[in-house]
């Protein structure tokens, strides 16, 4: 009598374990999928844009640079105006916006878009504090392409043609030498003509005013 009392109260355990197994499995599973659409929401950004419902991948944002709108906007210091459904509510044009978004994924042509929508992405690159599109709608040397290394030689460079215009030396005799790496960046003296043996030119810290995008 006594065996089977003890084989019962050990069966009645065993499927109590076993129940505590499973619960423990499904609890696990629940915390695992949380986790999964909290990640997703934190990668997915949803933008509501004048009206327009947009949705991006936080990486494509991020395209933008470290100091632009965008990355302000994703950070945990930075309170962002929310529509009722929870999207990022930006008050800009819907269509130049998504042409933004087409350049960030790397697939705008400045060949399809006329002179005025160029100005007028301009003006959206100001607002958004994004310099690679400045620079992409001028057709001008994006610095951000540059590894660490060729940045710390850019900013030798241009340091150096800043004290040599202090100097009040003809600017045009200076100039930066863009060879075909972009490490290879020296300051230079301009050579007689037909020496010089530079893929490109062009001179730092030139002023923007009178420029025309596209």
């Amino acid at each position: 009598m006594l065996d089977e009392r003890a084989a019962l109260e050990a069966e009645e355990l065993s499927l109590k374990r076993r129940r505590l197994k499973l619960e423990a499995a499904k609890l696990e599973e629940e915390e695992h999928q949380a986790a999964s659409r909290s990640k997703a929401s934190r990668t997915i950004i949803r933008l509501n844009v004048s009206g327009t419902q947009l949705d991006t991948h936080r990486d494509t944002l991020l395209m933008a640079g470290g100091g632009s709108y965008f990355a302000l906007m994703l950070s945990d210091d930075y309170p962002h105006a929310l529509d009722h459904e929870g999207r990022y509510f930006i008050d800009r044009d819907p269509r130049l916006f998504g042409l933004i978004l087409q350049f960030f994924r790397g697939s705008l042509q400045r060949s399809s878009l006329s002179a005025a929508t160029c100005t007028e992405l301009l003006a959206e690159a100001d607002f958004f504090q994004c310099k690679r599109l400045e620079y992409w709608l001028f057709d001008e040397f994006d610095p951000s392409c540059l590894d660490p290394a060729d940045q710390r030689l850019r900013d030798a460079a241009e340091a150096e043609l800043r004290a040599h215009e202090r100097n009040e030396a003809d600017p045009s005799d200076f100039l930066i030498d863009v060879v075909a790496a972009p490490e290879q960046f020296v300051c230079t003296r301009q050579l007689a003509p037909g020496t010089s043996q530079m893929h490109m030119l062009f001179a730092a810290l030139r002023d923007s005013k009178g420029r025309a995008p596209g």
